[in-house]
This record gives structure tokens, sequence and C-alpha cells, in this order.
């Protein structure tokens, strides 16, 4: 197996180690001010679970139960959000994109590719997708 794979479950996602999630929670809760709460506000109690490197990615916010979307898929740039109704949708959803070969391993090793369209396909069916 190649080394050089960033560690993640999904192509361009980071795991976020805890001790940065704590960190990142606690800056969040003390911001203030007209613009934190216009911009950002709203992410206040996410935990940042899986991470693209601009800040979008996969959450999870205690704050929400599952029949709410707690844990859930947010791309900032177009207001997107995937919301599943569990965990355990979402890794369902991981192991049928690697299954079916939706996602692979890239044949030079060095990193993932993806198939956009069937990945969509098998997040649709898995969340509930809606753009804010």
């Amino acid at each position: 197996m190649p080394t050089n794979i960033t560690v993640g479950l999904l192509p361009g996602q980071r795991f976020i180690p805890l001790a940065e999630v704590v960190a990142e929670r606690a800056l969040m809760r003390q911001q203030s001010g007209l613009a934190f709460s216009v911009f950002a506000g709203h992410r206040k109690s996410w935990l940042h679970v899986l991470d693209d490197g601009a800040g979008d990615g996969y959450f999870y916010d205690p704050e929400r139960t599952d029949a709410q979307g707690a844990f859930f898929f947010h791309f900032a740039e177009v207001g997107y959000y995937v919301w599943f109704p569990s965990l355990r949708n979402f890794l369902s959803g991981v192991i049928e994109c690697y299954q079916t070969q939706a996602v692979k391993v890239a044949a030079d090793g060095n990193g993932f590719d993806e198939d956009a369209d069937h990945t969509e396909k098998i997040w649709s069916r898995l969340g509930k997708s809606r753009e804010s």
C-alpha cells in the first residue's frame, strides 16, 4: 500500500486531530462582534471532523439531534449542505464509494481518484442535500 496518501476517508478530506478540533471550537466560542455573527456565528457549536483545507468539509454539531442532521457536509462558497440522518449513513456511503469504485486509490498511488457523478448519487440517497 502506498504511504503517500493523505489520511482521510474521502478525496480532498483529512481527519483533523482531536486537539485541533477542540482548539478550533474554543476559538470560535471566544469570537464576538457583528462581522463574526453575520459570517460565521452559525458555526460556533460545530466540530470539524474532515477538512478540505479551505474550511469546508464534514462536521458534527452536538447541539443538533440526529433527526436534525447532527453530522453533515458543508461547502460554504455556495451554501451547500448534505445532512446525514446519522453517522452510520455517512460511513455506509464511504464504504459504498470504495466497494463500487466511485473512489479508489489513484493509479500512481498518490491520492485518490473519484467518479463525482457516482459519489453524488450515493450521497443523495444516504443524505438530504440543500442549498442555503
